[in-house]
């Protein structure tokens, strides 16, 4: 089994090895590009991601700077070091936007009709019809109005 068939099958792989550096090079030039890109060019912005980012769903807006992450790295130091980790798949439902600075960490499924807020830090899973407002601090749901939203969590732990 490739270093990538494992890392596609959510094993430990070696994250120095060369076709996944070579893929990894590949993936930067396109991120380069994209960047180059001009504002109007929408058309060509929604490919790149699509291709580049995997399951994103219908009628989504990313903000900018957001960071999807999807490697994971032991916390143990000659283990780290190793260069070992694994990959956790990050799922994007339909009709979400995603404010300007958020981070996703690995394994996080975002579901239908979701907002997560600037600056947020996602760990854990958002369900349908969620708004993430600082997702480690609260969730709101809601029912297609803002006027009658529930909190599920709305303190901060000290």
């Amino acid at each position: 089994m490739t270093e990538k068939e494992k890392m596609l099958a959510g094993q430990q792989y070696s994250a120095i090895d060369q076709q996944l550096l070579e893929e990894l090079m590949v993936v930067k030039d396109i991120i380069h590009k994209y960047n180059a890109l001009a504002p109007s060019d929408s058309a060509s912005k929604l490919a790149m991601l699509k291709d580049l980012l995997g399951h994103i769903g219908d009628d989504c807006f990313i903000g900018p700077n957001v960071s999807i992450y999807t490697a994971c790295h032991s916390t143990d130091p000659e283990e780290r070091n190793s260069r070992k980790e694994w990959a956790e798949p990050v799922t994007i439902g339909n009709n979400v936007w995603i404010g300007g600075s958020v981070t996703i960490l690995p394994g996080v499924k975002v579901g239908n009709n979701v907002t997560i807020g600037a600056g947020s830090v996602v760990t854990k899973k958002i369900p349908d019809n969620a708004a993430a407002i600082n997702a480690r601090h609260f969730i709101t749901y809601y029912s297609g109005d803002s006027v009658n939203c529930s909190v599920l969590v709305a303190t901060e732990k000290k």
